[in-house]
């Protein structure tokens, strides 16, 4: 091998050495979610948060709804804080959030509803009404339907027009209709339709309904 030879293969031998060096020094990707009772561990690193709302209803049963920008990645180290303060401090300052409990006496909430402090960023990401849905004033109507599930499809509905007008009834189902599911479709709906009005109307809702409907936002709508 002569001198040229030996110097080029050298350079490549370091070459492939400083690569080495550079991948064992970057931390791996990391997702670890666990729920002890009603205490949040959680381990992330560069992770989308896409997949770590996955992960995370995977392991607590929690459906979540994001009203916010999910392009993004998420890094956080979270050891045995209640649920409630973990995902707040997981989504951050600049989101709302608003839990739904099945019950008075559950310890973890079965809902969460995400959306940005700014209404106008909420992401448009409503489903297109199926050709069978009924027109709005049906719609309005079927609010009052014996049927839970009628009513909760009507609020749906509502939910697509965006209309704000419509705030007040759908703030009257989110507090009084007797069945969870319902409650829980018109908060969804308050807020799809995003605006101040509705999560106002949606925040006096959490605070007649502490245990059903719970934000821990404080003051903020």
């Amino acid at each position: 091998m002569n001198g040229h030879s030996f110097s080029l293969a050298l350079a490549v031998v370091l070459l492939l050495t400083s690569a080495a060096h550079a991948i064992e020094g970057t931390p791996a990707p990391t997702l670890t979610v666990k729920i002890d009772r009603d205490r949040l561990h959680l381990e992330v690193r560069d992770q989308p948060l896409t997949r770590v709302v996955a992960e995370l209803s995977r392991v607590s049963g929690l459906a979540v709804h994001l009203r916010v920008r999910a392009d993004r990645t998420v890094t956080a180290s979270l050891s045995d804080v209640p649920l409630e303060v973990g995902l707040t401090r997981l989504f951050g300052g600049d989101a709302n959030l608003v839990f739904s409990y099945a019950s008075a006496s559950s310890k973890l909430p079965a809902e969460l509803w995400v959306w940005p402090d700014r209404p106008d960023a909420i992401t448009a990401d409503v489903a297109r009404l199926d050709a069978d849905e009924p027109p709005l004033s049906n719609a309005v109507a079927r609010l009052h339907d014996p049927d839970p599930r009628a009513r909760a499809r009507a609020a749906a509905a509502i939910a697509a027009t965006r209309d704000d007008s419509l705030v007040d009834l759908l703030a009257r189902v989110a507090r009084d209709d007797t069945e969870r599911d319902v409650r829980a479709a018109a908060v969804a709906a308050l807020s799809e339709i995003g605006s101040w009005r509705a999560l106002a109307a949606l925040k006096h809702v959490t605070e007649a309904q502490r245990r059903a409907f719970t934000s821990p936002r404080g003051a903020q709508p």
